[in-house]
């Protein structure tokens, strides 16, 4: 995502600091659904103080049938 608008929003914000894990949602919210769709998911949460983060998704090796 290159601007999240939640996070961004958070982080315009002077009187507050947005919780350290605040980004961790995202990962828990959409693996839960694509794993048990067959995906593999992963998530690069290292640029989310700027409210970007990288999600890939692609098919599951394991759920191939060739």
């Amino acid at each position: 995502m290159h601007h999240c608008p939640s996070k961004g929003r958070l982080l315009e914000y002077k009187h507050i600091e947005p919780y350290h894990d605040y980004c961790r949602h995202c990962a828990v919210l959409y693996r839960r659904v694509l794993e048990r769709l067959g995906y593999e998911y992963s998530i690069d949460l290292s640029h989310c103080n700027e409210a970007k983060c990288a999600i890939i998704v692609k098919h599951s090796p394991a759920d191939s049938t060739g």
